[in-house]
Parts: structure tokens; sequence; C-alpha cells
């Protein structure tokens, strides 16, 4: 049996943002040149286990929600291939909540774009979720402004 080796110890996300024009890609070994533009950023593992690279911290725009920074806590982050949620542990999860409210809420259409980005800053680097991706609208006609919106995180 030939066995295939993985040209180099790295692996790489390309997370299309629009899935009915261009799929999303992760690759082994390698990463495909013409899926980025501007900057390579490269981040050391800091568990093999679940690929977990270190969390400076996330933000609400360039409010810190303070999920990371708890004297001899580790913060880390694992980007996770397998999913469309971002997700994180319960603790997380009620500070995020204290700083955006998990609450439904009436919202037009379009709403879901004006929210301020969810930023993950890894080994310094600012890496910006835009509002339509963690920040949803459904669409319910017996409503005035046609929707909710509410975070889904």
């Amino acid at each position: 049996m030939k066995q295939n080796l993985i040209e180099k110890n790295i692996f790489a996300f390309y997370m299309s943002m629009n899935p009915l024009k261009d799929d999303s890609e992760l690759t082994f070994g390698s990463y495909n040149v013409d899926r980025f533009e501007g900057e390579l950023s490269w981040h050391p593992v800091r568990d093999k286990l679940f690929w977990a690279l270190q969390l400076d911290d996330v933000r609400l725009g360039d409010r810190s929600l303070g999920l990371c920074g708890d004297e001899g806590k580790e913060c880390l982050v694992t980007p996770d291939s397998g999913t469309s949620l971002s997700t994180m542990p319960s603790w997380a999860l009620e500070k995020f909540h204290s700083n955006f409210d998990p609450v439904k809420v009436e919202c037009d259409e379009g709403d879901d774009f004006l929210q301020e980005d969810l930023v993950f800053v890894i080994d310094g680097v600012d890496y910006a979720v835009p509002s339509h991706h963690w920040y949803n609208r459904s669409i319910d006609e017996s409503l005035e402004s046609g929707g909710h919106c509410q975070p889904v995180i």
C-alpha cells in the first residue's frame, strides 16, 4: 500500500465568505497561495491534542470582553473545521453575554451587518469576524420589521 507523506508540518484554513461562489478549504502539509491576500501569519500550536493556538484577547470592536488575562490561566483557541459555529466554555459564554445580550430582538433587514466585528487576537494578530457571521437575522413576517436578530454564540 502506497502512503502519501505530508510535505510540511503545517495546516491551513480558507473560509469562503460566499459558499455559493467559492468553496472553503482545509489543507494539510501545505497551503494554497491563491487562497489569501496580504500577509500570511503563522502561529505555533500550543496544545497538540486540539491544535490549540495562543489566544490573547477576544473583543467586540475595540472593547475587550475580558475572556483572557486571568493570572495563571492559559487562554487558548481551537480552530475547528468541523463546525460553522463559534463555541466557548460556559464561563466565557457568560462573560460574552454580559457584554452582548443573547436575547432575540426584533430587527430590520441588514441589521445583522451593523454590529461590531468579533475580533480574536492570536499571538498579537487581529482576526475580525464580521457581525453577519456571528449575529444572525431570522425572518419572521408576522413582525413589522420582518425578523429577529440574536448572537449565534
